[in-house]
Order: structure tokens, then C-alpha cells, then sequence
């Protein structure tokens, strides 16, 4: 499988040093893996884009976007899933 390269839009950046630390490291590996594998099980495709995707994980939501052509992954958002 192809390596992506992994790139965080800076509000999300700001959203994401809000979160808590305990959690903010487990995100943090979570999007790790997402370099090798973009599209996991558990992440849940966009209903209007199918290169949009979500991932609900430690309490928080993951949104992001994978350009296959470029090998990328951009987060746009961190969000609380309440």
C-alpha cells in the first residue's frame, strides 16, 4: 500500500492542541496509521463526496480528505462526538 503524506489544515491544528493531552496522543497515533492505510474499516464515508471521510476515535471525531493522485490526507477538523 502507498505511504500518505498527512497534512492539518491550521485551524485544525488549533483544534486539535485544544484537545486534551491523554487524548490528544492517541488521536495523534491514530492519524499516524492513517498514513498507511487511508480508508479504514471504521472510518465512515461522506455522504456527498466519497473523499471526504470521518473517523470517530477516542471520543473525537477526525475529518479529512485523501488526494490519491498526491498521496495526501488533509485534516480539516477535530471535533468532541457528543
Amino acid at each position: 500500500m502507498a505511504k500518505y503524506r498527512v497534512v492539518i489544515r491550521k485551524e485544525a491544528e488549533a483544534e486539535f492542541l485544544a484537545i486534551p493531552f491523554p487524548f490528544r496522543r492517541q488521536i495523534n497515533q491514530r492519524i499516524f496509521k492513517l498514513k498507511d492505510d487511508p480508508r479504514p474499516p471504521e472510518s465512515i464515508p461522506d455522504e456527498q463526496a466519497e473523499q471526504y471521510r470521518r473517523l470517530d476515535y477516542s471520543g473525537w471525531q477526525i475529518l479529512y480528505s485523501i488526494d490519491d493522485e498526491k498521496g495526501e490526507i488533509t485534516i480539516f477538523a477535530f471535533a468532541a462526538v457528543s
